[in-house]
């Protein structure tokens, strides 16, 4: 696997260069990988041991496309650091039972995506505007047919 020094540009030249899909990882070692799919596609990840495991672990962190060098290299990071302090970041977190869409932005879906994208609080708030109808319900109770509903009404008003 090819180390390497993330930048910017060096992001943008790198291709698979097997035909199997092509590992790249940071050099020095603190686990930032990149792996770049046969499409070209590239997909951020860190390695990890879980506490009392031998075996090494990957969490992704992202597509190339969403996260730049720096911020792979911060999410790697903060990650790697949750680990350390025995916290558990690659469990997901428990959808509470009859948790509402509203709750759901607020408490799990927003504090990450304030964390991990610059956008973060504009995304809330176009989420929060765009599905205000639906921010009582219960996730669960939210169908298909609910959503194709809300785009047929989006779509009549634009």
């Amino acid at each position: 696997m090819p180390q390497v020094h993330f930048t910017s540009s060096l992001l943008q030249r790198l291709q698979d260069e097997t035909g199997k899909g092509t590992w790249y990882s940071e050099a020095g070692g603190k686990g930032l990988r990149l792996y770049v799919g046969t499409s070209g596609k590239k997909t951020w990840y860190v390695n990890y041991r879980k506490p009392g495991y031998d075996k090494v672990s990957q969490h992704k962190i992202g597509d190339a496309d969403l996260f730049s060098v720096s911020q792979a290299r911060e999410a790697a990071l903060k990650f790697l650091g949750d680990v350390v302090r025995g916290e558990t970041p690659w469990e997901k977190p428990e959808v509470k039972e009859g948790l509402t869409l509203g709750a759901f932005v607020d408490e799990i879906y927003g504090p990450w995506v304030k964390e991990y994208r610059k956008s973060g609080e504009e995304t809330v708030a176009m989420i929060k505007t765009a599905f205000d109808s639906m921010l009582k319900t219960k996730i669960d109770e939210i169908s298909v047919a609910d959503i194709e509903r809300w785009r047929a009404k989006k779509r009549e008003r634009d």
